[in-house]
């Protein structure tokens, strides 16, 4: 009954003019054009989530790839009742909390190679991983580390698995004699199986 009745409810907060509708937290409700964004600027509980939702992607991970969000806001929308937004946002919240308990943490390496962003980074256990994030790829492998030379001249090769395929990324060191002249935008090489890339430094 109470499903029937926010249900119901839900087809009458559409009605609601925007002009009347407050601000939530992850999106301006002025400009509220679907009718589950409007569902949520009228129903102060989903407004109230909504503005959790958005405080916790405003912590989340560069490393996060946007197009995720984008995908789960598609999926979101296609509930047709506020129990169903509730439960999405909710479910949305935990995980993002997960993710962000995993990335976010301490950065090595951030390159690119061509328009993937490859990041290694340590998780809350001290554990190596590489986040290969490209258009439509997201990828998370866990990776050993061998360190060369010392000091400011330290760098690190870093090996992992993907399935079958062995990838390994050497860092750039910066300290050679000059024997080696060294690319000023090549932060590392990159072989995923008998292929070689290289992982240039990202332009701001």
């Amino acid at each position: 009954m109470d499903h029937y009745i926010r249900s119901l409810g839900f087809a009458l907060l559409l009605s609601v003019s925007l002009g009347s509708i407050a601000k939530a937290a992850s999106f301006d409700c002025n400009k509220a054009t679907t009718e589950t964004e409007i569902a949520i600027c009228a129903d102060p509980e989903l407004s109230a989530l909504d503005e959790k939702l958005g405080e916790q992607w405003r912590k989340m991970s560069p490393l996060f790839p946007t197009f995720d969000q984008l995908k789960w806001i598609a999926w979101r929308d296609t509930c047709d009742n506020s129990v169903c937004i509730e439960g999405a946002i909710k479910r949305r919240l935990t995980f993002l909390h997960k993710i962000n308990k995993e990335i976010g943490q301490s950065n090595h390496l951030s390159c690119l190679v061509g328009s993937s962003n490859f990041n290694i980074y340590s998780d809350e256990n001290g554990l190596r991983l590489l986040v290969i994030d490209g258009p439509n790829t997201f990828k998370k492998i866990q990776m050993t580390s061998e360190h060369h030379g010392s000091g400011i001249c330290r760098h690190f090769d870093y090996s992992g698995l993907d399935g079958n395929t062995k990838i390994l990324i050497k860092e750039e060191g910066r300290c050679s004699s000059g024997e080696y002249p060294f690319q000023e935008d090549l932060v590392a090489s990159v072989m995923i199986g008998s292929l070689h890339f290289d992982c240039l430094s990202k332009k701001n």
